[in-house]
């Protein structure tokens, strides 16, 4: 009941953030704020598939599979997403040296 709970207030921030205009003025709004749009969205688009596939009854098993356990790799894969894009030079290439093993 709490998970739940829990989507559809996900769902409500989602739709309310959409509507809102404004610009977030910190890094920390601007992760808060890309975080619920891009998971809410996501999971609304498997909640409609997850409610299609009960009224077709076809594949109801993996619909709701998919539906509950994309939140395991969604939220990181966000996360990594929306840091990247906000300091795309976080990640710095660095070089490998090869030294020869000693026995």
């Amino acid at each position: 009941m709490i998970y739940i709970t829990h989507q559809i207030l996900l769902f409500i921030a989602t739709i309310f953030q959409f509507c809102i205009s404004e610009e977030p003025k910190t890094h920390s709004e601007y992760c808060v704020v890309t975080h619920t749009k891009y998971i809410g969205l996501v999971k609304m688009i498997l909640g409609i598939i997850c409610f299609a596939s009960y009224l077709l009854n076809f594949e109801t098993t993996i619909a709701s599979t998919l539906f509950f356990g994309i939140d395991i790799f969604l939220v990181p894969v966000v996360i990594q997403i929306t840091e990247i894009r906000a300091n795309p030079n976080v990640i710095t290439p660095t070089e490998i040296q090869k030294e020869p093993l000693k026995v």
